[in-house]
């Protein structure tokens, strides 16, 4: 671990090969072949939890207002209304949204498995998940929808049929890092200051919470297997959490 630091090898991939030694000697001891695990007395690797930003309610009705393109505009607000991570946005299927039930059920990812894309299950039951889309959002996908239908149309053979809701010119899954090129350029072009599409996914929880909608609901909404992740990680920037902490402290003192 010492010259992975020393290299600059980043926490994370420090954690991560610590892990992959501990294994290794847990099945070792399964095995006689060492009598105890030294990873386990060593010292433990923590990374430092990144600054989350999520959008104001303000700044997603601006957003919204001023993301162009029928696909773009799907792909925001599947981010910031609907908190989709990104793989599993990429991997969204036509045959998984219902524009009669106006739902979309939530089951895979799209994954780059040794330079090819694979679509992946959902690491647990709690993520898959089905999530009901409110009317102009739906108008969205449609016109997406009407406009990829178009494209295809005019790509002929050229075009490559995933059943992909989110695509390339020619039907391709979308790399994730064009996928966050193309989220950093709606929020420049919206006059947002640039943050990390993860952050989207914060900002519709946090909204959620402020407009009062239950914890527990807000866990299924998230695809968490806890309520305790849901509200240490993602409400913690919530104003409804100290609203009226003020007044509630005046009359306090007033009646003491």
């Amino acid at each position: 671990m010492l010259q992975m630091r020393e290299k600059g090898q980043s926490a994370r991939s420090q954690q991560q090969a610590r892990a992959v030694l501990s294994a290794a000697f847990e099945s070792a001891i399964e095995d006689d072949l060492v009598a105890s695990n030294p990873v386990a007395k060593s010292r433990t690797i923590s990374l430092d939890s990144a600054q989350i930003h999520p959008l104001s309610l303000t700044e997603v009705q601006t957003l919204l207002a001023k993301t162009t393109g029928v696909q773009m505009q799907a792909r925001v607000r599947m981010a910031v209304l609907y908190a989709m991570r990104q793989g599993e946005a990429l991997g969204l299927q036509w045959k998984d949204v219902d524009f009669n039930k106006k739902t979309v059920f939530i089951w895979q990812q799209v994954q780059k498995i040794e330079g090819a894309y694979e679509f992946v299950k959902l690491k647990s039951e709690d993520s898959s998940r089905t999530l009901e889309i409110d009317d102009e959002t739906l108008a969205a996908l449609k016109a997406h929808k009407v406009q990829q239908n178009t494209d295809r149309l005019a790509m002929g053979d050229k075009w490559e049929d995933h059943d992909l809701v989110f695509t390339t010119s020619t039907g391709k899954p979308i790399d994730c890092k064009t996928d966050y090129r193309h989220w950093h350029r709606a929020l420049a072009n919206a006059g947002l200051p640039i943050k990390r599409l993860h952050d989207a996914r914060h900002t519709a929880a946090t909204l959620l919470f402020d407009q009062g909608l239950d914890i527990e609901v807000i866990r299924r909404f998230m695809g968490h297997s806890s309520v305790l992740l849901t509200s240490k990680t993602y409400v913690h920037h919530s104003a409804r959490q100290l609203k009226g902490a003020a007044d509630l402290i005046k009359s306090m003192i007033k009646g003491a």
